[in-house]
């Protein structure tokens, strides 16, 4: 049972480094970003190369919410992406971090949190 279990956590390896590398790439902060990540401890705010910043209150995982918006890209699904010209409106119940994604990921885009 504990090999298959180390097998598990080796076969996840080449994802983690991709995942990682696309996350140095983005951020100013990354070593904050890698380090709460390896800690378990909150994430207090988020730096983009482009300039966003992204921060939330102390209840807020912004580190869940910036790897599954930005990174994962995990609400831009095939056949869902945002288009040119397009609009959205975030009425989610966290911080408008797909909002921000939205808007600086898609120019021309109007994008707004309600």
């Amino acid at each position: 049972m504990k090999s298959s279990r180390t097998l598990a956590r080796l076969l996840r390896i080449p994802e983690r480094c991709r995942r990682d590398a696309r996350l140095i790439g983005m951020l100013e902060n990354w070593p904050d970003a890698l380090t709460a990540e390896l800690k378990r401890t909150p994430l207090k705010k988020v730096e983009l190369r482009n300039g966003v910043k992204l921060r939330g209150p102390h209840t807020v995982d912004l580190a869940f919410l910036f790897q599954e918006t930005w990174v994962r890209e995990m609400y831009s699904l095939p056949g869902y992406e945002i288009r040119r010209g397009g609009i959205v409106i975030d009425i989610g119940a966290n911080i408008g971090v797909f909002a921000t994604y939205g808007g600086h990921t898609r120019p021309g885009s109007a994008c707004s949190r309600l």
